[in-house]
């Protein structure tokens, strides 16, 4: 059994939250995509500490900007910084699983839409 299909077995009273350098060992242990699941128990138990925050972001006033932590043929760990404002081009995960964690501000994702004249339009937004 690898190690973060371990961490799914843990009952969730027991858990301990999980600091970014934790977050890489397990992920360095993955050899598989992740599941939406693990993804999702990954992202509610990390915990990044304000300095830690402020060490890995950027924020630029002209785009959003990406920064990678962690990057494999199987995962990778972004930081994304966005000022008041600023959007990311409309784009889509397909064929792979993807979490988001807030770690200070707010964020929203708006859904979107193809039609049959190729036109795009906005289904809805939620809160992150």
């Amino acid at each position: 059994m690898n190690v973060l299909t371990e961490l799914l077995s843990i009952t969730p009273s027991s858990v301990q939250p999980i600091c970014v350098k934790e977050l890489v060992s397990h992920l360095d242990q993955s050899s598989q995509p992740l599941s939406l699941p693990v993804i999702r128990f990954l992202l509610e138990h990390v915990r990044v500490d304000q300095e830690t925050i402020e060490e890995l972001s950027v924020f630029d006033r002209n785009q959003y900007h990406r920064r990678y932590l962690y990057q494999s043929d199987n995962v990778e760990v972004l930081i994304l910084g966005w000022l008041n404002g600023q959007r990311s081009r409309i784009h889509d995960h397909e064929g792979s699983n993807c979490g988001v964690k807030v770690l200070k501000g707010e964020a929203t994702e708006t859904y979107f839409k193809r039609v049959e004249n190729g036109h795009i339009f906005a289904l809805g937004s939620t809160k992150l």
